[in-house]
Formats: C-alpha cells, sequence, structure tokens
C-alpha cells in the first residue's frame, strides 16, 4: 500500500452474506475494499460474524447455508477469521476515516445497509442503533446495481447477449445480478458468483469502476427496482 492520497476520493465497497430472509437479514460473513472510480484496491477485509455464525438456529435459514461447510474449512486452516460484529464495525470506521471514504457503495446497497443496521440492532439490543456513526452521516451513497442497470444494461447488445444466453427471469425480465454483469462485462459466460462477502466485493468493485469511466449521464445514489430500468423496451 502507498502513501494515501487526500485528493482521491475514495470510495467503500461492502458485500454480506445474510441469514434471516429478507425482512430480518442478520450478517455473518462480510467484505469490504477500498477503492477508486478506476477500480484499484487498496485495502481488503474479510470477516465471518461470530455472534451470528456459531449461532446454529440462526445459520439454518442462511440462503446460502450450503457453503457452511467451506466457511468451517476456511476457518479451521486460518483463511477466514471469525471476530465479533462490533470488532468488525470499529475496523470499518477506522478504515473509512484513515482514507477518508466519501462514498460507501454495494451491489445491493439498500438490502446490504438494511442488513448491518440490522445486525447492530440484534447485537446491542438498541433498537435506533445505526452502523455508521453520526460523524460519517454526510458519506454518499452508491448503489452499483443502480448504476450498471443504468449504464451497463441498457446498452444495445446487452438484451441480445443476454436472450442469447438465457439470463432471463421465468416473468420474461432480463437478470441484472452481478453475476450476469460480470459474464457480460468480461465474456466468460460460465462465471458463477462466490455469494462469499470479499470475493462479491472484487467483481463488482470491477462493474462498479467500469460504468463509472462511462461518463453517462445517470441518475445516481440509490433507488428502488433498478432492474425495471433495462426492461423498459
Amino acid at each position: 500500500m502507498g502513501k494515501i492520497d487526500r485528493r482521491k476520493n475514495y470510495i467503500m465497497v461492502v458485500d454480506v452474506e445474510t441469514t434471516g430472509g429478507l425482512d430480518n437479514p442478520l450478517v455473518y460473513d462480510i467484505g469490504y475494499a477500498i477503492t477508486d472510480k478506476q477500480g484499484y484496491i487498496y485495502e481488503t477485509r474479510s470477516f465471518i460474524i461470530k455472534e451470528i455464525f456459531y449461532n446454529r438456529s440462526l445459520m439454518a435459514s442462511a440462503y446460502y447455508s450450503e457453503k457452511i461447510p467451506e466457511y468451517v474449512k476456511d476457518i479451521s486452516e486460518g483463511t477466514r477469521t471469525v471476530i465479533p460484529f462490533l470488532e468488525m464495525r470499529n475496523d470499518f470506521i477506522e478504515l473509512v476515516k484513515k482514507y477518508n471514504v466519501k462514498t460507501l457503495s454495494a451491489y445491493n446497497l439498500m438490502f446490504d445497509t438494511k442488513a448491518l443496521t440490522n445486525t447492530i440492532r440484534y447485537i446491542t439490543k438498541e433498537p435506533r442503533a445505526k452502523f455508521l456513526p453520526k460523524t460519517l452521516k454526510d458519506i454518499k451513497l452508491m448503489c452499483i446495481w443502480c448504476l450498471v442497470c443504468e449504464v451497463l444494461y441498457t446498452q444495445k447488445t446487452f438484451a441480445k447477449v443476454a436472450v442469447r444466453n438465457g439470463w432471463v427471469s421465468e416473468a420474461g425480465n432480463l437478470k441484472t445480478t452481478a453475476e450476469v454483469g460480470y459474464r457480460y462485462l468480461t465474456g466468460d459466460i460460465n462465471f458463477k458468483e462466490e455469494h462469499k462477502g470479499l470475493e462479491d466485493v472484487l467483481i463488482e468493485v470491477k462493474l462498479m469502476s467500469y460504468a463509472i469511466r462511462q461518463h453517462k449521464k445517470r441518475i445516481g445514489g440509490v433507488f428502488a427496482n433498478p432492474w425495471k430500468i433495462p426492461n423498459q423496451k
């Protein structure tokens, strides 16, 4: 890692894996990275959340529960770190401060921020607790899903490639997952998303940086149902 350039607008990209369903998500795996608009990665983190992962009743409803043995193996081999949620939060906040991060981003930022808020409230038993402290209230939010739906999935060739490769939902809508985006961007139609925190962050950074570098006029920020944009025609 080189010297931090205070003139640069650093971005924190985060991804979480959760249990508890969509209405009550609790984070058991989190990855985050410091990056910039060009997609250069400065630092990364990958943590398993102790209070959630080791709670068998909670993990029984994990969406990707079939991956639990992989996590157990990684933990036993020392390739994944298990820490308490609040310790991870402290590291997250310190990294944001270290780089004076201007933007917080995730592929589905609405969900990720909901999961982090829900988890800190579960851990602290404080119904109004926030993941980010008030000192970081001015940080900008950028949803990568919204970004790529405006920029990548509206490209004229995307619909043709998506239909040809079966990237279409049962309802007939073009799929707009990060996995599909990475397949389209790289041409690797067999790519499979890991659905693990840091591994997913790394592909999301590539999607984000590509979309930003197109300098296309867009709404930006965070908005609901971005998948509708490439499915309007």
